[in-house]
């Protein structure tokens, strides 16, 4: 991976937080190499592909991220076109909610240095 950084990029994989959530996550960076699940200690980044789930994702789902204490946890909703990324996790929600419109570089707030290239989803 860019940056130095020894994570992994799993798709469609469960992941099992402490506090029992455990969610099948569309995109899981993490730590390491797992085959069944990724423990929630491992993960650095989970992307929710949103199209008909974006109130979800936005809203249910979020909240249990940031309660798991998810540092970063980025939503790409289709239907506009943007990613949301929400950090700062603490038992209400994220504190901050960061948008970046599809073509523009999507710098990772919680891992230093990684930015995604994302010109190909502007067409």
């Amino acid at each position: 991976m860019a940056a130095g950084l020894d994570l992994e990029v799993a798709p469609k994989v469960s992941v099992k937080f402490g506090n029992g959530f455990t969610p099948l996550a569309d995109i899981v960076v993490c730590a390491g190499q797992h085959s069944t699940f990724v423990p929630g200690e491992a993960v650095k980044l989970v992307i929710e592909v949103a199209d008909i789930s974006l109130a979800d994702d936005r809203g249910a789902k979020a909240l249990d991220y940031a309660r798991a204490a998810l540092a970063q946890y980025i939503i790409a909703d289709l239907d506009g076109r943007r990613f949301l990324q929400c950090i700062g996790p603490d038992a209400d929600g994220y504190g901050v909610e960061a948008i970046t419109v599809f073509g523009a570089p999507l710098g990772l707030a919680t891992l230093a240095g990684v930015v995604i290239d994302t010109t190909r989803l502007s067409a």
